[in-house]
């Protein structure tokens, strides 16, 4: 091989071989053992969701007001460390979580929860799934189960519908992003049939999911093939 053909063939070679891209900055993981950088707010509302059900919602997000005598009492039941109705920050998108609670529970069942993602710039919407609350147990059980994850993609079209311009949470939201769920027990159980599990009810394969969610986390889920 001649001097001039080494020579081709090492810049062949260098051609094939993609430079070294320096690596990204490391970003550190976030640290929630401890409150974030934001406060937390909450605020209620109430939808008719798309099933013709009247669902009340709750709504947790971070703000930048500070408490001043103006901490939460969810219901008038339960005393909450979230800034009642404050202004939301909305400087830039952030995550969002629906919450499903569990059978007999309620929506706002799991304070320290909301409270504690708000604080790290989440925004965590919790619809009652009525008929299957505290104040309210009338539903039949397979009415409640193929309802529940509807109910979860009623209060988080709710909520995009007010990231809108001139909703009251406009901006705080990027609709591309979809959404994470949360439940417990029987809201464990909304979990998966949101998130895609394949839901065996009576024989019949029902598909409840929402292509929106991109996670789920279940605590302690209701199983409903062993009920």
């Amino acid at each position: 091989m001649t001097a001039r053909h080494t020579a081709l063939l090492t810049l062949l070679l260098s051609a094939c071989i993609p430079e070294k891209v320096p690596p990204e900055e490391e970003i550190p993981p976030t640290d929630y053992s401890a409150p974030g950088p934001w406060n937390a707010a909450s605020a209620e509302t109430e939808i008719v969701g798309s099933t013709g059900v009247t669902l009340p919602v709750q709504i947790w997000y971070p703000t930048q007001e500070v408490a001043d005598g103006n901490k939460i009492t969810y219901d008038d039941l339960l005393e909450g460390e979230a800034i009642e109705n404050a202004a939301p920050d909305c400087a830039a998108a952030h995550p969002l979580v629906a919450f499903s609670h569990g059978s007999g529970g309620m929506r706002w069942q799991s304070p320290f929860f909301g409270e504690h993602l708000a604080s790290h710039g989440w925004i965590v919407v919790a619809p009652d799934h009525t008929g299957n609350t505290f104040l309210d147990d009338s539903g039949t059980i397979e009415e409640i189960a193929l309802r529940r994850p509807q109910d979860l993609a009623d209060a988080v079209d709710w909520a995009l519908s007010e990231n809108d311009a001139g909703g009251s949470y406009e901006g705080c939201l990027d609709p591309a992003d979809g959404y994470a769920v949360v439940g417990h027990s029987f809201g464990g159980y909304t979990t998966y049939a949101a998130a895609g599990a394949d839901v065996d009810w009576n024989g019949e394969s029902t598909d409840l999911s929402d292509s929106r969610v991109w996670a789920g986390v279940a605590w302690a889920p209701w199983d409903v093939n062993g009920a």
